[in-house]
């Protein structure tokens, strides 16, 4: 039995008729709709907190634990480190290999804890409240993320340390000088009045100084765990030691080398506070950006870099052996000075585009320390007899 199909472009157009009619009643009725609302928007929290998912997913937190961790800055506990072992073989030809790499993980455990613990502080104060790479904000932003925050710092601070509880160990005379911790623990007090409770001198627009003292002190502690002793001195003992080595008449390069790295550090926690001017003013941190208003930061900071050329050539007068380390190093760190004055007179204006700044004065830090180092070694070792 066969069947007909005469009919059929006739129901097919019936059919696609009926069918545009119910299309259109269905569009008219999700125009009619309220637009669907973006949960993400209302009712969200303040704080853009990292834990919330975007469009880039896991992505984007893994940038931020990058963010958080600041493997950049890290440099900043190895140039007290490395410079202060570079003088020390330049006054005295010798160098140990073995304290040298336990002063840089002291030193990295101890900028680790500085880290954590000033984030931990911050979220207390609600200065981090937009900082999305706050270490407390990604464990949570709640008070269990900061005591685990606080706990972390505190983990890395006994390692830094146990670390130079070994850098005090003299092999010789089988005793301990803890002079070299002494002045740590020094520095690491001045450290902890910058953001810790209840000093929190960073507060009133000191951490500049604070952060000029201990990185003199540090360095002054990794020199003197370098020099060659065969005895255990007394705290006072070494104490005395190094103010020989500091002295006018001292013949030692400890205090150029000193001032430099306390200087090109100094100018990194400066640069760190350009993009958070409004929020350091909401929370009322009266940092150097607040008081001096952009523009004029700029200029100071103009001024810090060439005060660190500058000291270093007038150190060359003071000190005529110490003229080719410092002569090189001045022409070899003037590309990454001028890219990082460049780059905040550009930007100043924008807080957004302003935030890498820091990380010029990294590389300026970085290229300093490393260069200075290189050039006291080679100088020691193929011009000074």
């Amino acid at each position: 039995m066969r069947y007909s199909d005469s009919s059929s472009p006739h129901m097919r157009r019936d059919l696609g008729r009926r069918a545009g009619e119910t299309m259109r009643v269905t569009m008219d009725t999700l125009s009619k709709r309220e637009p669907d609302i973006d949960v993400r928007k209302v009712g969200a929290p303040a704080v853009d907190t990292p834990t919330r998912r975007n469009e880039s997913g896991t992505t984007d937190r893994k940038t931020l634990w990058k963010a958080a961790i600041k493997v950049p800055m890290y440099t900043v506990a190895l140039s007290p480190m490395v410079v202060a072992t570079a003088c020390c073989y330049y006054d005295h030809g010798v160098v140990s290999w073995t304290t040298l790499a336990m002063l840089l993980g002291a030193g990295v455990a101890i900028i680790a804890w500085l880290n954590v613990s000033n984030d931990v502080f911050d979220f207390e104060t609600g200065i981090d409240k937009n900082k999305r790479e706050s270490v407390v904000n990604l464990l949570g932003g709640d008070r269990r993320a900061r005591n685990t925050g606080m706990l972390i710092a505190q983990l890395f601070l006994l390692v830094g340390l146990l670390l130079l509880i070994g850098v005090c160990y003299v092999p010789q005379a089988k005793a301990f000088d803890w002079t070299p911790l002494v002045l740590i623990l020094f520095a690491v007090g001045w450290g902890y009045s910058y953001q810790g409770p209840p000093f929190r001198l960073g507060y009133y627009g000191v951490g500049e100084p604070i952060c000029f003292m201990t990185w003199f002190i540090s360095t002054c502690a990794a020199y003197y765990a370098q020099a060659p002793s065969a005895d255990a001195r007394s705290i006072e003992q070494g104490l005395r030691y190094l103010w020989s080595q500091l002295g006018p008449r001292a013949n030692s390069s400890l205090m150029l080398g000193a001032l430099q790295v306390s200087t090109v550090t100094t100018i990194i926690l400066f640069c760190s506070h350009f993009h958070q001017e409004k929020d350091d003013l909401a929370a009322g941190k009266r940092s150097p950006i607040v008081r001096l208003g952009l523009y004029k930061a700029c200029m100071v900071l103009t001024v810090a870099c060439a005060f660190l050329h500058v000291c270093a050539l007038a150190g060359t007068l003071y000190r005529d052996y110490l003229v080719w380390p410092f002569v090189i190093v001045t022409i070899a760190t003037l590309p990454a000075t001028r890219d990082l004055i460049l780059f905040a007179w550009t930007n100043y204006a924008e807080p957004e585009k302003i935030r890498p700044l820091k990380y010029y004065a990294v590389v300026l830090n970085f290229c300093y320390s490393m260069v200075l180092s290189a050039a006291m070694i080679l100088t020691r070792k193929y011009l000074i007899q």
